[in-house]
């Protein structure tokens, strides 16, 4: 039985599950693109995009998903299954010191890529044609977009601080929380490594 990618990503912040795939490869789908393993329920008056906030209130070097509408991206993937997020709405909400503060709906969703021979799982590299099993509800997301102090919550998990930092890694359990971040504050749609999108950005935050 697989568990749901609320719980997934949630324990984002105390443990979340997230995806490695290829350094060039692009996870970001619409949902009418993939084959969806249910029918996904949307919470009323979230479907749409969100309007994007005046240009001036975004601080150079982010570039937040505030275009999202619907649009589907990988997590992580291992043992056997990727998590998935639909990005149902997301948009600007203020500042945060250095950066801005953002905040949406995401639903999430995974995926069974078991053998049955118990051969090694061949991940895919987008959502496109994969049965997605999607989470009864949305989650409320924030994102704290900052070259400082980067953040993340979801659901009712607490915020969760996270370390980008080019001279460590990101563990494995937390590669779907960073993963999302990257989404979320820059527009990056990359499966390559997450690390590659920390120097990319030009993070220096160390584990606190």
């Amino acid at each position: 039985m697989m568990e749901k990618t609320s719980w997934v990503i949630a324990a984002a912040a105390l443990a979340v599950a997230g995806c490695n795939a290829g350094p060039d490869t692009e996870a970001g789908t619409s949902a009418a693109e993939a084959g969806e393993a249910g029918s996904a329920p949307e919470a009323a008056g979230q479907s749409q995009a969100a309007e994007t906030k005046p240009e001036a209130a975004v601080p150079d070097g982010f570039k937040p998903f505030v275009d999202a509408g619907g649009r589907i991206t990988q997590g992580r993937c291992h043992m056997d299954a990727c998590s998935w997020m639909k990005w149902e709405r997301l948009e600007v909400v203020g500042d945060s010191g250095d950066g801005i503060e953002l905040a949406g709906s995401v639903l999430g969703g995974i995926s069974d890529h078991s053998r049955k021979d118990g051969g090694l799982p061949d991940y895919p590299d987008s959502a496109e044609g994969v049965a997605i099993e999607w989470d009864p509800a949305p989650s409320a997301v924030r994102y704290w977009c900052s070259k400082t102090q980067p953040a993340m919550k979801w659901g009712d998990e607490p915020r969760v601080a996270l370390a980008l930092d080019p001279e460590s890694f990101v563990p494995g359990a937390m590669e779907s929380a960073v993963r999302s971040y990257f989404v979320a504050c820059h527009s990056d749609l990359s499966t390559g490594p997450v690390d590659d999108a920390i120097v990319k950005y030009g993070y220096r935050v160390p584990g606190r």
